[in-house]
């Protein structure tokens, strides 16, 4: 039995996690790194936030991971967290990755899922003898998501953790790179959508770039924009 590098155990020669997605070397359990408390707090939007290095509601840091503690971001302070309006009979107010509060997304936009050769062989190419194990696969069902409201969350389902997406990639065929908690899209002031990943292991990438978007950013999105995460998954953004 080996480790990810979150502690979690995974099958000998496994090259990801099926807990939360990391790549793993197969190192022994002895020396895994202890992972973060299973829930916090985030304190700027007042939600309860499952095992996480951002939130997933806003992007902010968890000042309780590992990679945090002892930092500026882990030693901050924040306001009192305010009596929850719900619990009054008035609706929350929801706001955008910004901070802004925006209106319900309106606009016809999809989501399309489908498996990509090209961004398949980019991450054999960067990711080594590690990713070899993962195959292409053979059959895979265009997947089609309709972004409504003000977010939605990309990932993968774990009853264990309690963590169900709005845009569940769990289905087979199974792409093991996406982390439970991958991604969301947010609507924007302007009727439109951002993608932001809220702490994946391997990171989501835009059309061509090379280079994985920062965590807890927004980047807009245009029609017929590329999501890239995983081993081989694209997530194609459509305005009908």
């Amino acid at each position: 039995m080996s480790a990810c590098p979150n502690g979690h155990e995974v099958d000998d020669g496994a090259p990801y996690c099926d807990e939360c997605g990391a790549r793993t070397s197969g190192g022994p359990v002895s020396g895994a790194v202890s992972p973060p408390p299973r829930s916090w707090l985030c304190r700027p939007c007042h939600t309860t936030q499952s095992h996480s290095r951002f939130c997933e509601a806003c992007g902010e840091p968890n000042p309780d991971h590992p990679d945090f503690v002892g930092t500026d971001i882990g030693s901050r302070s924040y306001p009192p967290v305010e009596e929850d309006k719900e619990a009054d009979g008035e609706s929350a107010v929801p706001v955008s990755a910004s901070g802004q509060e925006v209106k319900e997304n309106t606009a016809a936009w999809t989501l399309t899922a489908a498996a990509d050769r090209d961004y398949f062989d980019r991450v054999q190419g960067y990711a080594g003898p590690d990713a070899s194990a993962i195959q292409f696969p053979v059959v895979y069902p265009p997947r089609r998501f309709e972004l409504t409201g003000t977010q939605l969350f990309i990932g993968r389902r774990s009853r264990s953790r309690g963590i169900d997406p709005d845009i569940d990639l769990s289905s087979a065929p199974l792409d093991p790179g996406v982390s439970h908690s991958h991604a969301a899209v947010v609507a924007t002031d302007d009727g439109g959508w951002a993608v932001v990943d809220v702490g994946s292991s391997n990171g989501t990438y835009l059309n061509d770039s090379t280079e994985p978007i920062t965590q807890g950013t927004a980047y807009p999105l245009a029609d017929g924009d590329r999501i890239l995460l995983g081993a081989w998954t694209r997530l194609t953004v459509n305005r009908t």
